[in-house]
């Protein structure tokens, strides 16, 4: 008997022992699939849907060092399109004769636990050839901007949604601040180092990983125009390569029109249709990235496509010769929906002038006395819309003033 009692004490403890070790593999992995979360897959770091643990906001700088050039926008729509939409320029610093820089870098705040995964990945589309993008965290760190982690990636500027597969061995913390890049010497003679098997300390660890407060982005040490749109950033194991264009995506999501309706719009914020005969050679024209609407449809009228634009140097096609039609004229530009005044350009400037900065730009660019503003207000995401309710471009700025970025399709209307 005594025997048996000590058997079924044995058994008891060793069963609590296993029941114990099983909660220990089994309940992180119960916690993951209750949150959303894949343990195999991924885990989000950044969206902009408002998602309480991963949507945040955001600070953007543009060239600290006096002298600085560089301008940028970043703006949400966690609305709608449920996305990031960033553009802007970097410039040469005169006092450094080289590049500046633009980042947006999320505010500190405790972020998901990437720890266990290979791999950045960023959900991406650039609508220009820009070849200085990075991405950053900041870990194990009291300086979360020049002391983050930080790679370089590569994008097409083709406008279609790309996933970016960044492996963490990409990073390291030992960037120079003249380039953003690791594998530099600084004027003054200093050797930056990358992330290899010789030098780990620079190199995130399964520590740092679990402790990222900021994740940022980049547009560093090339000068050029970028433009680009962000759904996510997130951690996880790198199913597809630096580059890779997610085959079928761009068209997967866009909602059809009914082409037996014409000037019907899906996700209609304008007064009324699209008008039939557009100046400029603009009516009917269409777009990759909406099938089934028109080019004005699209970018002007649908907010689905608000973080869209005509391609860059539309107005300069040969089929479409903005500026050789205006012949050196001031002309008003009008809605393409309801006709009203938007534009008078150029005032306070020559002709040439007008024509050189947006054709700098790659799309139409209006200055503030050029701006009629019964009829154009700039919304605090810093979209320009017309009083009838038409999305006409975007709202900048720069060493000159307040600069209106506007999609030609949207203002070729004829006056009602």
């Amino acid at each position: 008997y005594q025997r048996r009692v000590h058997g079924d004490i044995l058994s008891v403890y060793f069963f609590s022992i296993l029941l114990n070790a099983m909660l220990e593999l089994i309940l992180p992995l119960l916690l993951l699939v209750l949150s959303g979360v894949s343990a195999r897959d991924f885990v989000n770091l950044v969206t902009f849907d408002g998602g309480n643990t991963t949507t945040f906001d955001f600070k953007v700088t543009n060239d600290p060092v006096m002298g600085g050039l560089s301008t940028s926008n970043f703006s949400v729509d966690s609305v709608y399109a449920k996305e990031a939409k960033w553009m802007g320029e970097v410039r040469i610093v005169p006092k450094l004769s080289a590049p500046g820089f633009c980042n947006a870098i999320t505010k500190p705040a405790k972020i998901n636990d990437a720890s266990g995964f290979t791999h950045l990945q960023i959900r991406i589309r650039s609508f220009v050839n820009y070849t200085g993008f990075k991405a950053s965290f900041a870990a194990d760190t009291l300086n979360p901007v020049f002391k983050c982690y930080k790679a370089n990636f590569e994008v097409p500027g083709d406008g279609k949604w790309h996933e970016i597969a960044i492996p963490f061995t990409n990073f390291s913390n030992d960037w120079s601040s003249f380039t953003g890049d690791c594998d530099t010497v600084d004027p003054g003679g200093r050797t930056h180092r990358c992330c290899t098997k010789e030098t780990p300390e620079v190199c995130p660890t399964a520590h740092s990983l679990s402790g990222i407060y900021t994740v940022g982005l980049w547009a560093e040490g090339h000068a050029g125009k970028f433009s680009a749109e962000v759904s996510w950033v997130r951690a996880g194991f790198g199913s597809n390569s630096t580059g890779k264009a997610l085959l079928g995506e761009s068209d997967s999501k866009m909602p059809l029109l009914d082409k037996k309706v014409p000037g019907l719009v899906p996700n209609n914020t304008c007064a009324g249709p699209v008008q039939p005969n557009l100046r400029y050679n603009m009516s009917d024209r269409t777009i990759y990235f909406a099938p089934g609407l028109s080019l004005a449809g699209a970018v002007c009228c649908d907010k689905y496509y608000w973080d869209a634009a005509e391609p860059r140097d539309y107005f300069d096609r040969s089929d479409v010769a903005l500026f050789q039609k205006l012949a050196g004229r001031r002309t008003v530009f009008y809605d393409t929906v309801c006709g009203v005044p938007l534009f008078e350009a150029p005032q306070g400037r020559s002709f040439e002038e007008f024509q050189a900065e947006s054709r700098d730009h790659g799309w139409p660019s209006f200055r503030k006395s050029e701006v009629n503003p019964e009829h154009v207000k700039v919304s605090e995401m810093g979209e320009v819309i017309s009083s009838c309710g038409t999305h006409l471009g975007t709202y900048m700025s720069d060493e000159k003033g307040p600069r209106y970025c506007i999609d030609l399709a949207c203002i070729s209307g004829n006056p009602l």
